[in-house]
């Protein structure tokens, strides 16, 4: 018997395609480019859960943590590191910064609000993005998600459609800011660390 198939089924197999192709475009004949795929397609799974029943499942958060260790392991050139022991080293500082800075921010927010300013699902997320990005994939994913889900946030708030106090995911945030790193952020990451270490040059501008 036929079924009906669900439009949203359809987006969300044409979103993973266009990202898919997207990477492999950017980063051609690349060790990254079938990984990059791989965190993209767990990345869209943590978006749409997380935006229906507000959490992020351990499969994809502890999974990716896993999967980004072993493969940064046994493919060091994740990084851009020659070794098994360079690649696992990135990786692993990568998932601690990202789930370390990420709990301590939500620490301080239950501290300074009185209730959970962030669930542990974000923080485990942001783990696994360390995993396969490393601590610069972290801090420019942390960057872009934060500036995004303040904008989205606020604009809800000024369209009514949310309270200050309404809780809002901030995984598919984190997705947003992996998937923009992985489509040439560390590019752009690159630029903007060339730039802060030669302003202070003498002929900086000049």
């Amino acid at each position: 018997m036929w079924r009906a198939i669900s439009p949203r089924y359809v987006l969300v197999e044409a979103l993973v395609a266009v990202l898919f192709g997207w990477i492999a475009w950017r980063h051609g004949w690349d060790v990254r480019t079938p990984l990059y795929c791989l965190l993209a397609a767990g990345l869209v799974l943590a978006t749409f859960v997380d935006l229906d029943e507000m959490y992020i499942p351990d499969r994809v958060s502890l999974g990716g943590i896993a999967a980004g260790l072993v493969l940064s392991l046994l493919w060091p050139g994740l990084h851009g590191v020659d070794t098994a022991f360079a690649g696992f080293r990135s990786a692993a500082v990568g998932a601690l910064a990202g789930s370390g800075s990420l709990a301590a921010l939500a620490w301080v927010g239950t501290r300074m609000f009185g209730k959970e300013a962030m669930g542990m699902g974000d923080v485990k997320l942001l783990g696994a993005i360390g995993a396969f990005l490393g601590w610069q994939g972290v801090a420019f994913t942390f960057f872009v998600s934060a500036f995004a889900g303040a904008a989205v946030g606020l604009t809800m708030i000024a369209m009514r459609r949310k309270e200050l106090q309404s809780a809002i995911p901030f995984g598919p945030y984190l997705a947003l800011g992996a998937i923009v790193w992985i489509l040439g952020g560390d590019s752009l990451w690159s630029l903007y660390i060339g730039f802060m270490t030669h302003i202070g040059d003498p002929g900086f501008g000049g």
